[in-house]
Protein backbone atom coordinates (compact mmCIF):
# COMPACT_ATOMS: atom_id res chain seq x y z
CA UNK A 1 0.00 0.00 0.00
CA UNK A 2 2.71 2.74 0.73
CA UNK A 3 4.59 1.62 -2.73
CA UNK A 4 1.36 3.04 -4.24
CA UNK A 5 1.09 5.99 -2.35
CA UNK A 6 4.83 6.69 -3.43
CA UNK A 7 3.82 5.53 -7.03
CA UNK A 8 1.07 8.20 -7.40
CA UNK A 9 3.66 11.15 -6.09
CA UNK A 10 6.02 10.32 -8.08
CA UNK A 11 4.28 9.47 -11.62
CA UNK A 12 0.81 10.69 -11.26
CA UNK A 13 1.27 14.49 -9.32
CA UNK A 14 3.87 15.48 -11.51
CA UNK A 15 2.07 14.14 -14.22
CA UNK A 16 -1.21 16.63 -13.32
CA UNK A 17 0.87 19.31 -12.77
CA UNK A 18 2.51 19.50 -16.05
CA UNK A 19 -0.43 18.35 -17.82
CA UNK A 20 -2.36 22.24 -15.80
CA UNK A 21 0.50 24.15 -17.24
CA UNK A 22 0.73 23.17 -20.30
CA UNK A 23 -3.21 24.10 -20.39
CA UNK A 24 -2.86 26.92 -18.96
CA UNK A 25 -0.36 27.92 -21.25
CA UNK A 26 -2.53 27.02 -24.50
CA UNK A 27 -5.18 28.81 -23.15
CA UNK A 28 -2.95 31.60 -22.07
CA UNK A 29 -4.76 31.46 -18.59
CA UNK A 30 -3.35 32.98 -15.56
CA UNK A 31 -1.11 30.25 -14.19
CA UNK A 32 0.73 29.62 -17.50
CA UNK A 33 4.18 30.99 -18.44
CA UNK A 34 4.37 34.27 -20.46
CA UNK A 35 6.64 34.59 -23.53
CA UNK A 36 9.77 35.95 -22.46
CA UNK A 37 10.13 38.96 -24.65
CA UNK A 38 6.34 41.38 -24.88
CA UNK A 39 5.70 44.67 -26.82
CA UNK A 40 2.88 47.10 -25.43
CA UNK A 41 0.50 46.67 -27.51
CA UNK A 42 -0.24 50.38 -28.18
CA UNK A 43 3.72 51.92 -28.55
CA UNK A 44 5.32 48.36 -29.44
CA UNK A 45 7.65 49.43 -26.68
CA UNK A 46 9.59 46.62 -25.40
CA UNK A 47 8.98 45.49 -21.92
CA UNK A 48 11.57 44.55 -19.43
CA UNK A 49 12.59 41.01 -18.92
CA UNK A 50 13.13 42.07 -14.81
CA UNK A 51 9.63 43.37 -13.96
CA UNK A 52 7.84 45.67 -11.29
CA UNK A 53 4.31 44.94 -10.45
CA UNK A 54 2.26 48.47 -10.09
CA UNK A 55 -0.61 46.33 -8.87
CA UNK A 56 -1.47 43.75 -6.52
CA UNK A 57 -2.99 41.58 -10.37
CA UNK A 58 0.60 42.00 -12.10
CA UNK A 59 2.19 40.68 -8.90
CA UNK A 60 0.22 37.19 -8.77
CA UNK A 61 -0.25 36.81 -12.68
CA UNK A 62 1.78 38.58 -13.75
CA UNK A 63 2.00 41.74 -16.71
CA UNK A 64 3.89 45.08 -17.31
CA UNK A 65 3.09 48.75 -17.05
CA UNK A 66 4.88 50.80 -20.44
CA UNK A 67 6.60 53.22 -19.18
CA UNK A 68 6.16 55.13 -22.61
CA UNK A 69 2.35 55.18 -22.31
CA UNK A 70 1.27 53.77 -19.32
CA UNK A 71 -0.81 50.51 -21.06
CA UNK A 72 -1.24 48.22 -18.62
CA UNK A 73 -0.70 44.56 -20.47
CA UNK A 74 -0.83 41.07 -19.17
CA UNK A 75 1.97 39.05 -19.13
CA UNK A 76 0.89 37.41 -23.04
CA UNK A 77 1.13 41.21 -24.62
CA UNK A 78 -2.71 41.66 -24.07
CA UNK A 79 -4.53 45.23 -23.42
CA UNK A 80 -5.54 45.15 -19.85
CA UNK A 81 -8.56 47.34 -18.46
CA UNK A 82 -7.54 50.32 -16.53
CA UNK A 83 -8.17 49.45 -12.91
CA UNK A 84 -10.71 51.22 -10.78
Amino acid sequence: MNYLLALCFILIFPSLIGWFLTHQIKIKGHFGLGPPNVHCPACDTPQPFIRKPTSMRQALFGGYTCKACGCEIDKYGRPQPARR
